[in-house]
Formats: C-alpha cells, sequence, structure tokens
C-alpha cells in the first residue's frame, strides 16, 4: 500500500489498492480506492476545463491578431479592396463559413444603396442579380440598427435572396451591420451549409471586426476625400493663367504652376522643393525679405515692383533673364489660424510704361 501511495503521489492516478483479503487492511484498500476514484475524476474535470480555456485564450489572442492587422493596414494603405480583401479572408477562416461578401455604401453618399465589394465562394448569378441592393434587403427585412449581428435561417428569408442561397446548398446566414457614427456603412455576410454552424463566438468577433473595419472605411474615405480635394487645388493653381508659385512656411517652394515656369524659363526639377524664398539673395538685397516676412504673421503684401533675375540667385543654378515684376504675396492658415503656406503671384511689367 505505501508502494503504490508513493506512485499516486507523483502522478499515477491510474494505480488503485489490492484488496485481496476481507481483513480491516481490505476495508481500508477499499475506501483510498473510492476516494482515489473522486481524485481522478475531480483531476479529469480540471484538467478539461484548463484545456478549454486554454483553447479560448488561445482563440481570443488569435482574434486580436487579426483585429490588429486591421488596424496596422490602414497606415500601410487606402485601398478599400486591401482592407476589405483582409477581414473577409480573416473572418471567414475564423468562423469556418462557405461563402462570405461585404456590401459597401458609396463614399458621401446618402442614399440607401449598397454595393458588392468583397466575395468569396458566390456563383456568377449571385454577383449579375445581387451586385447593387438596398439596406432592407441587405438585412433581410429585419431591422439591424440596433443589433450587432443578426442569425438568419435561410429557409425563413423572404427575398431574393433565399433562391441564390438555396441553389448554393446555404442553410445559415450571419448578418454583420457596419456602422460609423450610428449610420450603416455597409454590412458583412457570412453563409455556412450547415444548421447553426455560427456560434456566439464567432459573432462576437465578427462584431469587432465590423467595428474596425467601420473606422479603417472611414479612414481610408476621408484620406481619398483629402486626396481629391488636393487634386483639383493642384490642377486649378497649375492651370492659372496668372504666375503662382507656393511655399511653405520654411520658404521652400512647393508648387509651381506652369504660368510661373514660362514667365522665367524654369522646369519643375529646377525650383519646387530647392527655391527657398528666405535664402533668396535677389530679393534679400533689395529689402524685400522683411517685407515678406509680414506674411508670416498673417498680413498680405500687395503690389511689390522689383527688378528680379532668377539666374543670381545663389542657392539655385538656373537660367534666366531680368525681369521687371510686381509681387503679391499672401498667407494660407490651417484650421488653428497658424500660415502653413505663402502664395506668390508675378505679374511681369518689364515692357509697361
Amino acid at each position: 500500500m505505501a508502494t503504490t501511495a508513493e506512485k499516486m503521489a507523483i502522478g499515477n492516478l491510474n494505480l488503485r489498492f489490492a484488496t485481496d483479503s476481507a481483513d480491516e487492511m481490505d476495508v481500508l484498500a477499499a475506501t483510498l480506492n473510492k476516494m482515489v476514484d473522486a481524485v481522478s475524476e475531480k483531476h479529469t474535470i480540471l484538467s478539461q476545463k484548463i484545456s478549454d480555456k486554454t483553447k479560448e485564450i488561445e482563440l481570443r489572442t488569435k482574434e486580436l491578431i487579426i483585429l490588429n492587422k486591421i488596424a496596422n493596414s490602414i497606415g500601410r494603405t487606402f485601398s478599400h479592396d486591401d482592407v476589405l480583401n483582409l477581414a473577409m479572408n480573416e473572418v471567414m477562416l475564423m468562423a469556418g463559413a462557405d461563402a462570405g461578401w461585404i456590401y459597401l455604401r458609396q463614399s458621401n453618399s446618402d442614399e440607401a444603396k449598397l454595393y458588392l465589394k468583397i466575395h468569396r465562394g458566390l456563383p456568377y448569378s449571385f454577383l449579375k442579380e445581387l451586385k447593387e441592393i438596398n439596406l432592407e434587403e441587405a438585412a433581410m427585412g429585419q431591422p439591424i440598427m440596433d443589433r450587432k449581428h443578426l442569425l438568419v435561417q435561410v429557409s425563413e428569408i423572404n427575398s431574393k435572396y433565399r433562391q441564390f442561397l438555396e441553389e448554393m446548398g446555404i442553410k445559415t446566414l450571419c448578418v454583420m451591420p457596419i456602422i460609423y457614427a450610428e449610420n450603416i456603412i455597409g454590412v458583412i455576410n457570412l453563409a455556412c451549409k450547415g444548421e447553426n454552424s455560427f456560434s456566439n463566438t464567432h459573432c462576437i468577433f465578427g462584431e469587432a471586426l465590423a467595428d474596425e473595419l467601420a473606422v479603417a472605411i472611414e479612414y481610408i474615405n476621408a484620406f481619398q476625400n483629402e486626396r481629391r480635394s488636393k487634386q483639383f487645388i493642384d490642377k486649378v493653381i497649375y492651370q492659372f493663367p496668372i504666375s503662382t508659385a507656393v511655399v511653405d512656411k520654411d520658404g521652400t517652394c512647393v508648387i509651381l504652376n506652369a504660368a510661373c515656369k514660362k514667365l522665367f524659363g524654369i522646369e519643375d526639377n529646377q525650383i519646387v522643393g530647392k527655391y527657398n524664398l528666405f535664402k533668396d539673395n535677389v530679393l534679400e538685397e533689395q529689402g524685400y525679405i522683411p517685407i515678406i516676412n509680414r506674411v508670416l504673421k498673417g498680413e498680405s503684401v500687395d503690389d511689390m515692383e522689383i527688378e528680379y533675375d532668377m539666374s543670381k540667385a545663389q542657392h539655385i543654378q538656373i537660367q534666366g533673364r531680368p525681369k521687371k515684376v510686381k509681387l503679391k504675396a499672401f498667407p494660407i492658415f490651417d484650421n488653428n489660424g497658424s500660415v502653413i503656406n505663402i502664395v506668390l503671384m508675378y505679374e511681369e511689367i518689364t515692357n509697361v510704361r
């Protein structure tokens, strides 16, 4: 009994005490065996709980890694498709879905139309007929604004979705709205061929992914709008008939339009990023730098008549001829009222008496 007890103490709970006789030692052995059975059962239950918790922690860790991927993708790409493809691949893998697709509303659109952006496992007939739907159709006719996800049995759907999904053998659908600032901007759809295939864990993860995706989409929308605005302004400045240059607050030239290049006979690569207004010795020698410095304080300077020969600017190397010009300079402010750029406008008066 002592030998058996020692083996049990080091973890071998499959052993039992021998009960070969009917004496008091046999009764003790039987009692101890019952105790070992109870301990072994508790140990098995505890081991299972530990295993389940370990798997849950591994799953949560994997989910956090995926969400972190989505968040990090914002800084690496400004494409909806890149972020949506990443999200679609990860959520389908986690949920074990047989098909998946994402609808998005067009940026800056108030209409309740959603457009199919990303899809996996869908037949051509689906893509053709359901590439554009309204929000009610995307929600299977049910309200989803106040719900994080919607589990739907295909047999209970009363829409044109049903025919396509049944042809694919889909039985269960999970619909997760993508909500930003209390507006539905898209919908994630996951489909499975099995009954009750989506667990609560899958749905909670899908909700978290939809929240992360909403931030990514709006960030990309804001960037694309900003870029379009900048491109438009750049075109306006570049095609503006008056000779115009834009420098940053440190004086470095950042934009030079076609009229200005023609006026001074220069190319972009000779001036942009190289010419510095406050290092221009030609302007300094004529005493204009202190005047232009006033622009940094928010003032505008009009009609300075100067004799200007850009070829004499010592910090750049270009060919040019002397020009007599009128120079106007005015500041551009940011949202906080700080000067971020100076606009210079030149009008040649060489041949004007």
